[in-house]
């Protein structure tokens, strides 16, 4: 059985108003944007257990839009409502403001997967691409900057590559392979010896339309839908795209060899209407929403499945108690949500004896709740 404990954080104002937060994927540090009429927006760093790093406070005059994480360096990337972007590093608090290519909202930042490149983009539809060492800072001006007139909404990266099985294509080569042979002679490509980082992402616009960009950052239109695109997600399995848009339409395409991308399935995810949809999705092609209901939605693009999860008062929860949030911790396999009565709902994932996960529908069992007070209204596993 987990035993979870609850820290409060030491914020240095009292009176800032919290509204995002975002824990670093690798290393014990929570970020927190906030805001006070008195001073405007602030961004804070704390440790595990709550504990105030005095060095990294960043202050402006402006509000914080965006906080990213790079993927294994202690370097927050920090967007704000008048263009700036900032990389603050953890733990000396050093600032880098990124050359100013930006003049109107932050609308997005996203780090590829080993971390070597930052994209930024704003409401306007620039988009800039930034190219960073190793170390995780900033190496020059940006590579490129585009202009797409419409306000972006969401970018991801292709997942990276594997590198080549050496062991495999060695003993492909002495039973007479001849495309394992070219692969070791001076006239086949580079042996590729580890995971290769994808640089080639998609960006998506306010009109509806996914852009890819390639890793020498040319860009071209993929796709187009209908409304404006909420998230999108990468199907590495299935090397597909699911596209969701602000009036929850899913729609999945999948992707050729040579560009290009063919719809293969459409569909109306069901939601509270008015109300704000929290989306989570898991490596596992799972797709959870809350939109303050009584329960969270699930759909398994994979095996084309649907079905919802609810709350039990008999385990200590209130009729009529809504969800507002949902997370999802993969490596304990645990969905939590938020409610509208300041409660922590959990459900923890169970594969019947005699079974795997691969050929069972996942069960979920719910937990008995943590109370925290208030209305949650954001979660985020660590």
């Amino acid at each position: 059985m987990a035993v979870y404990f609850d820290h409060r954080i030491e914020a240095p104002d009292s009176s800032d108003v919290p509204f995002q937060l975002t824990w670093h994927s690798s290393l014990p540090i929570l970020a927190v944007a906030s805001s006070s009429p008195a001073t405007g927006g602030k961004v804070d760093l704390y440790l595990q257990q709550g504990e105030h790093v005095e060095s990294c406070h960043v202050v402006r005059p402006h509000q914080p839009t965006g906080l990213r994480w790079h993927p294994t360096k202690p370097v927050l990337a920090v967007g704000w409502d008048n263009g700036e972007v900032v990389l603050l590093t953890h733990p000396p608090g050093d600032q880098t403001v990124l050359p100013g290519v930006h003049t109107t909202t932050i609308k997005l930042l996203e780090w590829s997967s080993f971390g070597s490149r930052l994209v930024t983009g704003d409401e306007s539809g620039a988009l800039a691409v930034w190219k960073v060492d190793a170390r995780g800072r900033l190496h020059g001006n940006h590579l490129v900057k585009h202009e797409y007139k419409k306000p972006l909404t969401c970018c991801i990266f292709r997942p990276s590559t594997p590198g080549d099985d050496v062991a495999m294509l060695a003993r492909a080569s002495v039973r007479g392979d001849e495309r394992a042979l070219d692969k070791f002679s001076w006239k086949g490509a580079p042996l590729k010896m580890g995971p290769q980082e994808g640089l080639g992402f998609f960006i998506c616009t306010a009109d509806g339309k996914v852009h890819s960009v390639d890793e020498y950052c040319k860009t071209s239109v993929l796709l187009s839908v209908e409304g404006s695109i909420k998230k999108l997600l990468y199907i590495e399995k299935t090397e597909a795209l699911a596209v969701i848009t602000e009036n929850l339409m899913l729609s999945q395409y999948a992707l050729g060899p040579e560009g290009g991308a063919q719809e293969i399935m459409k569909g109306k995810l069901s939601s509270k209407s008015g109300q704000n949809v929290d989306v989570v999705w898991t490596e596992d092609g799972l797709l959870i929403t809350a939109s303050g209901e009584q329960v969270i939605r699930l759909w398994d693009l994979e095996r084309d499945d649907n079905y919802v999860l609810s709350l039990d008062e008999t385990l200590g929860y209130e009729r009529g108690e809504m969800i507002n949030c949902v997370s999802y911790c993969a490596g304990k396999e645990i969905l939590a949500a938020g409610t509208t009565n300041g409660r922590i709902a959990m459900w923890r994932m169970v594969v019947q004896s005699g079974s795997s996960r691969g050929d069972t529908k996942p069960q979920w069992k719910l937990q008995t709740p943590t109370e925290i007070g208030g209305n949650v209204t954001q979660l985020q596993s660590k």
